[in-house]
């Protein structure tokens, strides 16, 4: 990161001696005025956050920047410093979206789609916050009077207490939820589908008073999923998916795990949005077995695991008893052998209904816990595997080909799907 940020520096000290009328000088121009609606408050927040040592925004003196006004009159107000370090942030995010959409052609032109990820809350120490405060629960000194979280389950006893401010859906609702659809609209041009997480959240959010200490005293506050995806749906311009019977859809996928009423469920579909089946989940679970592959409804995308999941031989081999009567129902779909697990969930879920089936790469390649991505609730160690590219042998490729072939999972296919329509 370091050398990354060096490098950055580096270049943006190049790109401020190029003259006004240079290509890249004018590209850059455009850029920020097609991203002002987010950019603009973004950077001075990330600057300001640096410039006050990452004090929460609420303890920042009352001289200050406020959110909200164009940089280029801002520009004039503030010292040299600062405003160097908000052009250097716009310049920063400039070189990412240029990297980012040569990626995205190159994929495309690939045949491969993007499935990106859109968080259900936003961080209190976060430019969305600070530059929308109307939108969320917070009091006049602008700290959070309700946060999000989850319910005590059979997992945790306590429930899951995120701490982020929950929303003001009536103050979203009054602006047309404009911030919710703009939010969307931009992650669903970075990627080719977007999975919304917490979807749950979207029909009814667990709220917990922001000074306690454990999720166990919230309540379900009903939200207004209904008329903020209907006024996506109104005003969408696309790209669209598509649906077996050729429905024009969202390219969304609902993250519909955990604690799911039949709201939830009523709210997924009036929308035709899939839904999500991950095969650790309900492998060997009897109460599961209608999101057994063999019964896997056609809305729904089916995952081995998530990034959030062990590696699914790791999976076996650490977190199913040998000697359970879960293990020996395991075992029966699966085989015993270790190395034949994950290769066989692959196999499974890509046989399955599903719409969309997906697999980790770790898995692809076998590979056991050590290999995991992520560890909800742990702060260091994630989001490091790596792998090279001998890795996947012609002998895997060769096989995930022909398996992707023969269950109609093929590259023309999906390609097929996503152009329909043009």
């Amino acid at each position: 990161m370091r050398t990354k940020r060096r490098l950055l520096g580096e270049a943006f000290r190049t790109f401020q001696r190029l003259p006004a009328a240079h290509p890249l000088q004018q590209d850059y121009e455009h850029f920020c005025a097609e991203h002002a609606w987010w950019l603009d408050d973004f950077a001075l927040f990330m600057a300001l956050a640096e410039r006050y040592e990452h004090r929460p925004w609420n303890t920042w003196p009352d001289d200050a920047p406020r959110p909200g006004t164009p940089w280029n009159e801002l520009a004039k107000r503030v010292d040299d410093d600062l405003a160097t370090a908000v052009r250097r942030l716009r310049f920063e995010q400039f070189v990412f979206f240029r990297q980012w959409e040569k990626l995205h052609a190159h994929a495309k032109s690939l045949g491969i789609r993007i499935f990106g990820d859109m968080p259900f809350y936003v961080a209190y120490q976060s430019p969305d916050v600070w530059a929308n405060r109307r939108y969320f629960q917070l009091d006049e000194t602008g700290n959070p009077i309700e946060v999000g979280g989850v319910p005590p389950d059979g997992f945790s006893a306590n429930g899951q207490l995120w701490g982020h401010p929950v929303y003001s859906w009536e103050a979203l609702a009054a602006d047309g939820f404009r911030w919710w659809v703009d939010r969307l609209r931009a992650c669903c041009r970075m990627v080719d589908l977007t999975r919304l997480d917490h979807f749950r959240g979207f029909a009814a959010y667990w709220s917990i008073p922001a000074h306690h200490k454990t999720a166990r005293h919230g309540r379900w506050v009903p939200a207004p999923g209904d008329a903020l995806l209907q006024t996506l749906l109104d005003t969408w311009e696309g790209p669209w998916e598509y649906t077996a019977d050729n429905q024009r859809v969202l390219p969304i996928v609902a993250e519909d795990l955990g604690h799911i009423t039949e709201d939830v469920v009523a709210l997924r579909r009036r929308f035709h949005l899939p839904g999500m089946i991950v095969l650790q989940f309900v492998l060997g679970n009897p109460t599961l077995e209608h999101f057994l592959p063999a019964n896997a409804p056609e809305d729904t995308v089916i995952y081995t695991g998530t990034h959030d999941n062990n590696t699914s031989r790791g999976w076996h081999e650490t977190e199913v008893a040998p000697d359970s009567h879960f293990r020996a129902r395991v075992d029966e779909d699966l085989g015993g052998r270790p190395e034949d697990v994950a290769r066989r969930m692959i196999e499974l879920a890509w046989q399955a209904g599903s719409r969309m089936a997906v697999a980790p790469l770790q898995d692809v390649l076998s590979l056991g816990a050590e290999h995991r991505m992520n560890i909800p609730g742990t702060p260091t160690g994630n989001w490091r595997w790596r792998f090279s590219p001998t890795d996947l042998t012609p002998e895997r490729a060769d096989w995930l080909a022909e398996l992707t072939a023969d269950t109609g999972r093929s590259v023309a296919v999906a390609a097929g799907r996503a152009d329909h329509g043009g």
